[in-house]
């Protein structure tokens, strides 16, 4: 659900200029953020792929199967945003 809050109104409360904001919302994804989504993507794939049974060990065990270079913490932690885990 989306709210209609106009952007002066939000620059104003939280003290950042519009120029500012529309610079920031301009700005290309950083690495990190590019990473994030393309393991997100691998951690869903892997974890639909085991028929939804394997847990963050697992899911970890099969990327590190084709080399993926991936934190077991991580893979939990992504697991656990996405909704596929209790946790």
């Amino acid at each position: 659900m989306a709210l209609n809050v106009p952007i002066q109104f939000l620059c104003s409360y939280f003290n950042v200029s519009r120029s500012g904001y529309y610079a920031w919302l301009s700005r290309p994804k950083s690495l990190k953020a590019k990473a994030l989504k393309v393991n997100t993507k691998l951690v869903k794939d892997t974890f639909k792929a085991s028929r939804e049974r394997y847990g963050s060990p697992r899911v970890y065990q099969e990327l590190k199967k084709f080399n993926h270079s991936i934190c077991e913490n991580t893979v939990a932690k992504i697991m656990k945003n996405e909704g596929l885990i209790e946790g």
